[in-house]
């Protein structure tokens, strides 16, 4: 007989923005045969009367069990439903023990900037242009110095979780993923998804830590945590007016001491850039801990 899974006929629950669909599963007195049909059957997504809700878990608990006669087996199961949140735990199906779930965005952010990369154009209107030195919205000031009015560019980002199944005995250290949040990577990392193979690797400072989620222990033993970071490039050959071969860490911050020198073609005083330092905002260390690689 095969296992099968129905809606129930009574007992859905429905709020503002969650919501649970009550389930009957038949067919099968193993609890993982029942909860992965259910998984199967339960729509990822419900509609709402604005926008929808995701699936962010799915339970069942047993109602009749007769390991002899499996057909005679009854579950009654539990899809529960919330509005889509990128820190909800809505993985699409029960994960296995030591397995690692990797999802996130790489949605661009926006920063505002006062240097462009290079300047590719200059026009004036009977005399030369004259050189900005890279400086975006160049205005004298009544007290004889310059404003710099800069401008917002796009800028790249990756934010992602890595959900990973802890076993028995194999349990993170709490206090060594709370020393961990708020730290850099003092190591290569690479950490690659159990189902779809999907690798994220980052060079030495390229990841912060934001810290974990963790839930209750499974009935097999496992304990779930959802890890979150951040990634940001490494970058070197930097250039800052006339100052090159510059490189920073991904997390660290770089910035220029400029002085403000008289140009004649601008008829301004000008600032020049005269050093640029790279300063490190994050403790680092090792990632190790968190047994994700």
């Amino acid at each position: 007989m095969s296992i099968s899974v129905r809606r129930a006929a009574s007992g859905d629950i429905h709020g503002l923005n969650t919501a649970e669909q009550m389930w009957v599963i038949t067919g099968t007195a193993d609890e993982n045969e029942a909860l992965e049909a259910l998984c199967d059957d339960a729509p990822m997504t419900i509609p709402k009367l604005t926008g929808y809700l995701v699936r962010k878990d799915v339970q069942v608990e047993a109602v009749f069990i007769d390991p002899a006669r499996p057909e005679r087996c009854s579950w009654r199961g539990r899809a529960i439903y919330q509005s889509p949140d990128v820190t909800s735990w809505h993985f699409s199906t029960r994960k296995t023990l030591g397995s690692k779930s990797i999802r996130g965005s790489t949605r661009a952010g926006t920063m505002h900037v006062k240097r462009s990369l290079s300047t590719v154009g200059a026009y004036g209107t009977g005399a030369t242009a004259g050189d900005n030195d890279g400086f975006i919205g160049l205005k004298p000031t009544s007290e004889g110095g310059v404003d710099i009015e800069g401008a917002d560019m796009v800028t790249r980002g990756c934010d992602f979780q890595v959900l990973a199944v802890y076993a028995t005995g194999s349990y993170p250290s709490l206090g060594a993923i709370y020393a961990l949040s708020g730290c850099t990577n003092s190591g290569p990392v690479t950490i690659t998804d159990s189902e779809t193979g999907l690798t994220i690797s980052a060079a030495i400072g390229e990841l912060l830590y934001h810290g974990g989620d963790f839930g209750d222990k499974r009935d097999d033993g496992g304990l779930e945590w959802l890890h979150h970071f951040s990634m940001s490039p490494n970058a070197t050959g930097l250039i800052i007016g006339d100052i090159t071969g510059i490189a920073k860490k991904g997390w660290e911050y770089l910035w220029a001491r400029h002085r403000e020198e008289p140009n004649e073609t601008l008829g301004l005083l000008a600032p020049k850039a005269v050093a640029a330092y790279v300063e490190r905002m994050y403790p680092s260390a090792s990632f190790a801990p968190l047994g994700l690689t």
